[in-house]
């Protein structure tokens, strides 16, 4: 049995479930979605949970039923919440703007870029260089984000670029690294309180009596262990790794992997 497929899904108030043969019709205030069920699965509705079911055990059937599951959660969920993507734009003179149902892009080219917003979808600039897409459809969202990301992509030899912006929860914090010459320092974060859950640096006493005579590569790790330990503490286990223009090589790489052989997952 496929271990997404089998998962319950929880449907909050206000979105609506229609069940038609092999046809799922999902809507809410938001908008509406549907699905069509291939033949060897089938939706039941139990109390407030939705339960995507495999009529065989045939190795496509399992393939399925986590395929469907997943399509139908995101509906449910973007029905009831919205999805959003979060794009910056970084250099001189970037830019963007939205007019009616366009968004308009100055990316150092000789001329503006303008994108037509699609109907199901939601664009908001803010400062000038802060670009949200909403929209109740993931697959829709995030594809007109690549689409606006396509046409400046980030290029880790060059200052300008844009980039998705990495955010911390409660749930999933935002691992945050800085370097120095000397040093490296680590920072967990939860953006939506704006607090330092934990921190970790090659300057605590932790460290220090662990890395006489290592290398700055075999020192990160320490940190990233560390660090990690401290995270399992407080029972957190996932966090969001935000390098920033940093690229993912060296000390790093090795404190992420440092962070990782503890128990975290990214």
């Amino acid at each position: 049995m496929s271990r997404i497929g089998k998962l319950p899904i929880e449907l909050p108030s206000g979105v609506e479930i229609n069940l038609i043969n092999n046809e799922i019709n999902i809507s809410s205030k938001l908008g509406k979605m549907s699905h069509t069920l291939p033949d060897c699965l089938n939706v039941v509705e139990e109390d407030k949970y939705l339960l995507v079911k495999r009529n065989d055990d045939s190795r496509e059937s399992g393939a399925m039923q986590g395929l469907f599951r997943s399509l139908i959660s995101n509906s449910v969920v973007g029905l009831h919440s919205k999805f959003e993507k979060i794009l910056t734009l970084q250099g001189v003179g970037y830019r963007a703007q939205v007019s009616g149902k366009s968004i308009t892009l100055s990316l150092g080219y000789s001329h503006p870029v303008v994108l037509e917003i699609p109907n199901d979808i939601e664009v908001a600039v803010e400062a000038n260089t802060t670009i949200k897409v909403k929209g109740f459809n993931k697959e829709t969202v995030g594809l007109f984000a690549s689409q606006i990301r396509s046409h400046r992509p980030p290029e880790p030899s060059k200052l300008a670029r844009r980039k998705k912006v990495v955010k911390g929860t409660a749930v999933k914090p935002r691992l945050v690294v800085f370097r120095s010459n000397n040093h490296i320092y680590a920072q967990v974060i939860d953006d939506d309180l704006a607090h330092t859950l934990i921190a970790c640096s090659t300057l605590d006493s932790e460290v220090k009596s662990k890395v006489t005579d290592l290398t700055r590569t075999q020192t990160s790790k320490i940190v990233g262990e560390e660090l990690g330990r401290r995270l399992l503490e407080k029972n957190i286990s996932s966090v969001s790794f935000d390098r920033g223009t940093r690229p993912y090589h060296g000390c790093i790489q090795a404190l992420a992997e440092g962070v990782k052989e503890v128990g975290l997952n990214f």
